[in-house]
């Protein structure tokens, strides 16, 4: 697509508007999200064909279209009570699927919600 490079690199040009089919091709644009809600997903998703529990804590998830390679980023964040703390880490093993592992407060691994978005360029 040669729209992809143009709106990677040109952040310069203030006149032209960027629809909204050529918006989700910057790679700040999110290109997934969901919520985790104890061992499955929960509520309104885009961009996830699905969530797999595999253990305790432990959550694989694959996106329905495959990122260009596996320099994307995910952000997850914990959807606890206030004053909780919650430890999340997020493994990419390729360019469709990233594994969640939530931890609780005493490091445990915990099946408690969270959410994620995901950026970066798709394939």
């Amino acid at each position: 697509n040669g729209v992809q490079p143009m709106l990677a690199t040109d952040d310069t040009d203030v006149v032209r508007a960027v629809v909204p089919g050529r918006q989700k091709h910057h790679p700040a644009h999110p290109k997934a999200q969901g919520r985790i809600a104890t061992n499955a997903l929960a509520g309104t998703s885009f961009g996830v064909s699905g969530v797999v529990h595999t253990t305790t804590g432990t959550y694989t998830v694959t996106m329905s279209t495959a990122m260009s390679d596996t320099n994307y980023s995910v952000i997850a964040t914990p959807n606890a009570n206030p004053g909780t703390s919650v430890h999340i880490t997020v493994s990419i093993t390729s360019a469709t699927v990233f594994v969640v592992v939530v931890r609780d407060q005493s490091n445990n691994l915990g099946d408690l919600d969270c959410s994620f978005v995901v950026f970066g360029d798709q394939a």
